[in-house]
């Protein structure tokens, strides 16, 4: 039995075909599993923000410059932030306002009444901006103090110190109400 050149050599190739595509199919989950875990690493990552003291104090300035007054009562500890929505719905509750609702709307409001120039500038509180942060910081708990600067809309600047204390509660930093 002789088996010509033509036939051995696409025996052979055949054959290395078919071992590459076995590789190629053997590196295929390897390879899946390290991307999947490498993107598994970065979004754990991304979610492992390291929290500072002067985190609230920024969310502060963010939620009040929106004025966001549901973002803003976020920054307090979680206890004075079940105060502030049980006071307001005790109040809310009083005159038949559904308070949560009516805070919701007031990003939107502010921003649509202020540019239509519906509101007096009496009502506009203007835009705030906290700098010279300065932190001590004792465990779980910190004393910020540092410079607030609000600008109106007609172009007067009102700058003073302030101190605020602030709280870390289940690794989250919040600005302490007592």
């Amino acid at each position: 039995m002789s088996i010509d050149t033509a036939e051995f050599y696409h025996s052979v190739q055949t054959e290395e075909q078919h071992t590459i595509s076995e590789r190629r199919y053997c590196d295929l989950p390897r390879s899946l599993a390290c991307i999947l875990l490498s993107m598994t690493l970065l979004f754990s990552l991304m979610g492992c923000v390291i929290s500072k003291p002067e985190d609230p104090l920024y969310r502060l300035q963010d939620a009040y410059n929106k004025r966001d007054f549901s973002a803003m009562i976020e920054c307090f500890d979680p206890d004075a932030q079940r105060f502030m929505k049980g006071a307001a719905s005790l109040l809310g509750g009083a005159f038949g306002i559904n308070t949560s609702a009516l805070m919701d709307m007031m990003p939107f409001l502010s921003k649509s009444l202020g540019d239509s120039g519906a509101l007096d500038e009496s009502f506009d509180y203007g835009t705030v901006k906290f700098t010279d942060i300065r932190t001590q910081q004792s465990g779980d708990s910190a004393t910020l103090t540092y410079t607030a600067t609000i600008a109106y809309p007609n172009g007067t600047t009102e700058s003073f110190q302030q101190t605020a204390e602030v709280v870390k509660v289940d690794g989250k930093w919040y600005l302490a109400a007592y």
